[in-house]
């Protein structure tokens, strides 16, 4: 996938998902790989899959914050917020809150910074810092 080969990366991730149906981490590269490829409808598919058989909440708060993040990439602000408070509310009650809340950039083509959710009294703001 880093190399480009969507497709080829896509093919991979659905012959890992014949074997093994429920994969939570195939499930979820397939989900990202269809949002690169602009397929954000079909993408959900797999993390509504991915939230359904998450065998942690750590890996339902991924799967959600990825539907939310699909929801970004077509512009859909009301879906975006609706997702990402389940993973607000689900990083606010875990004790290292700081270091689980990241959001994952490279998704959205920032390989060399991470971001940081902040909570503040008067709400969430960004802090990224380079890697």
């Amino acid at each position: 996938m880093r190399e480009g080969k969507l497709d080829d990366a896509l093919a991979l991730y659905r012959k890992t998902l014949q074997t093994s149906p429920n994969s939570v981490p195939a499930l979820n590269a397939a989900g990202n790989v269809l949002d690169l490829k602009g397929q954000g409808e079909e993408a959900r598919k797999y993390f509504q899959k991915t939230i359904e058989v998450a065998d942690t909440p750590e890996h339902k708060a991924t799967a959600q914050r990825a539907t939310a993040m699909s929801y970004a990439f077509e512009g859909n602000c009301k879906k975006t917020v609706e997702h990402e408070q389940e993973v607000f509310e689900y990083y606010g009650s875990v004790k290292s809150f700081f270091s689980r809340a990241r959001l994952p950039t490279r998704r959205l083509g920032f390989a060399s910074t991470r971001a940081i959710w902040i909570p503040r009294l008067t709400g969430i703001r960004w802090a990224t810092t380079l890697d």
